[in-house]
């Protein structure tokens, strides 16, 4: 396994604990509709017992951020949660600051390619 697949299984294995703690914190539907009529808070920056230490939300997704990086997901129109190329580059950036877009997008073809990841509304799903 190279540097960037064991990334990228860190990346998956945190995508799966937000999807956990979203579903407690936020429920499992209509998450963006609850969240604009003011039903689900739009960010707290305090979060206690858990490994997410804050969240905001934006657009069709949210921010969650973890003790030294973030995750930014995006929420699809069926209620499941998803990642853009961007997203993943900026986790992988973190991590490794000489990583270039191309690689990101190389990378993530090929987990496309090999079922490590779908794709749904123009998202990358787990």
């Amino acid at each position: 396994m190279n540097n960037l697949e064991e990334l990228f299984s860190n990346y998956k294995k945190d995508i799966l604990y937000i999807i956990a703690f979203a579903k407690e914190r936020f429920g499992v539907s209509d998450v963006l509709l609850r969240q604009k009529k003011g039903m689900i808070l739009w960010a707290e920056n305090d979060v206690k017992d858990s490994r997410i230490k804050a969240y905001g939300f934006h657009g069709n997704g949210c921010n969650f951020r973890f003790k030294s990086y973030k995750i930014d997901i995006e929420f699809t129109k069926n209620d499941q949660i998803g990642f853009t190329e961007w997203s993943f580059f900026c986790y992988a950036k973190k991590f490794y600051p000489e990583i270039s877009e191309a690689e990101i997008k190389e990378f993530l073809l090929k987990m496309k390619e090999t079922r490590e990841v779908g794709t749904k509304d123009n998202l990358f799903v787990v």
